[in-house]
């Protein structure tokens, strides 16, 4: 592995715990807000599905550099694996980009700064892709 890479896998494994912290804190509604019952609800829905994909994205990002780095095919984004998996993990990561206001928080933070570097990512490995 390169230092690019190695430091690529270090920013994933950090957007990765990032979202393993929020899994363990929780997602909190004890903060004073006017909405509604439903209002809530909609809320704990978006910010649970933004941590869901902002933690796929992330997984999907260290699974991708590590086979990208260790498999005999050299899995890239000109195969249509490698293609997939770089669209997918970008709008994992967009969608809790977005997603992830609706949480509260410390755990909105870590949803927002995970998913931020998770895009980042993304976009390096779609770029690194095509130079290839």
């Amino acid at each position: 592995m390169t230092p690019a890479s190695i430091g690529c896998l270090l920013l994933g494994l950090s957007a990765l715990a990032l979202c393993g912290i929020s899994w363990t804190r929780g997602l909190s509604l004890d903060t004073a807000d006017a909405g509604s019952e439903d209002r809530s609800g909609l809320r704990t829905c978006l910010a649970l599905s933004a941590l869901s994909c902002a933690t796929a994205s992330a997984t999907i990002y260290v699974t991708f550099l590590l086979l990208w780095a260790y498999s005999h095919h050299s899995l890239n984004g000109r195969q249509t694996s490698g293609a997939v998996a770089i669209w997918v993990g970008l709008l994992c990561a967009g969608f809790a980009f977005v997603a992830g206001m609706a949480a509260r928080g410390l755990v909105r933070v870590f949803i927002i700064v995970s998913s931020a570097l998770a895009l980042f990512l993304w976009l390096f490995a779609g770029a690194a892709s095509v130079a290839v």
